[in-house]
């Protein structure tokens, strides 16, 4: 949201979320409460006739990471963000952003993938299949413009507790099971903050269609692990038990050709990656340090 205040100081935005988010509502935010996935379409509808946005980022899916590959609110989210597309350009939309993902490639392919040349839906997930459905319908209006966001592996605050770079944490920290990882898996894994700046530098583009969102190389997951015990200045343990990766491909990184070709020299350096995952580990320490004050001072209640 930063970025997009900063790039768009006099424009307005409206949040659009289940829960009303305490203290957005200001000159230039509203939070509107609405449950997109259960909403009747006349009240979607209703809403996009009153507030007829110019440009809408769809970020809204079922990303519980335990099952968010087969759940059926897959299917419901593909029907609903076309319900949302249909009527966002009906009612004078401009460009929509939606957040797909690289799970829409064929994992098996050799890398870089690439939004062009690289061939999609074969890794047999609900998930990437209802990501590919809602890009294709897109891709088959005419006379739009729009942005599909293929994010790739992602880090940053706010994640759930199985999320890969929080797990080494709370390892580090004490607070989770012997981490199994494989020594061989690479992952093209990007900071939320870097996702959303190559959301925003692509959105002020004229392009339309799909993009790479990612780091354009591979990082091994062991890697992580060392540059996050180097930083909080602990070791992690480790299991006995190599993880099962649900992929075969032990190296998976996505093509930036689409991004350099309107940012020539642009790169997600490794010292960037580096600055990233230091907010990363001095959010979750913190946020770690202040819940466990809060149950001990609950405890003595």
């Amino acid at each position: 949201m930063s970025e997009l205040l900063i790039s768009y100081p006099d424009a307005f935005f409206f949040i659009l979320n289940r829960r009303n988010i305490p203290g957005t509502d200001s000159e230039r935010i509203r939070s509107i409460e609405i449950d997109l996935l259960t909403a009747e379409e006349h009240a979607i509808e209703s809403l996009m006739q009153r507030i007829r946005p110019a440009f809408l980022f769809h970020l809204a899916w079922d990303t519980g990471h335990a099952d968010y590959l087969s759940t059926p609110n897959n299917t419901a989210w593909e029907q609903r963000s076309i319900l949302l597309i249909n009527s966002f350009y009906s009612n004078g939309g401009k460009k929509f952003i939606g957040m797909g993902s690289s799970i829409e490639y064929d994992w098996s392919f050799p890398p870089p993938f690439n939004t062009k040349l690289s061939p999609v839906n074969r890794n047999g997930f609900l998930y990437g299949a209802s990501k590919l459905n809602v890009a294709r319908h897109l891709e088959s209006l005419t006379g739009i413009s729009y942005l599909w966001a293929r994010i790739f592996f992602v880090f940053g605050p706010g994640q759930g507790a199985s999320r890969l770079v929080p797990l080494i944490i709370n390892n580090i920290l004490g607070n989770a099971a012997p981490l199994a990882i494989h020594p061989a898996l690479q992952r093209d894994y990007l900071s939320t903050f870097e996702i959303a700046r190559q959301i925003r530098m692509m959105h002020e583009t004229d392009y339309s269609g799909a993009v790479n969102i990612c780091s354009g190389r591979s990082t091994y997951i062991t890697g992580i692990v060392e540059m996050i015990e180097s930083i909080m200045q602990k070791k992690a343990t480790f299991s006995d038990k190599l993880f099962a990766d649900k992929f075969d491909n032990p190296t998976l990184y996505g093509d930036t050709s689409i991004i350099n070709k309107y940012y020539n020299g642009y790169e997600y350096s490794e010292q960037m990656f580096l600055l990233d995952m230091r907010a990363t580990v001095a959010y979750y320490t913190q946020t770690t340090e202040s819940s466990f004050v809060k149950k001990k001072t609950d405890e003595s209640r």
